[in-house]
């Protein structure tokens, strides 16, 4: 994002959503069968073998 921001200056919501969802920057093992759709089926809520508990999530 940072790159990109410096190139472009475009720090905008759609710039945002299109790096994010870049399949580049997808984990290995993403799949949509293991995602759970969001409110009104816009992204996802995460991953099924989220540590919840752990330190970093709790952050």
């Amino acid at each position: 994002m940072r790159r990109y921001y410096n190139q472009t200056g475009d720090d905008s919501e759609e710039a945002i959503l299109q790096i994010v969802n870049d399949i580049d920057y997808m984990p290995d093992d993403w799949s949509i069968k293991g995602m759970k759709p969001t409110m009104y089926g816009i992204g996802f809520a995460g991953m099924d073998k989220v540590d919840r508990k752990s330190v970093e999530y709790v952050k």
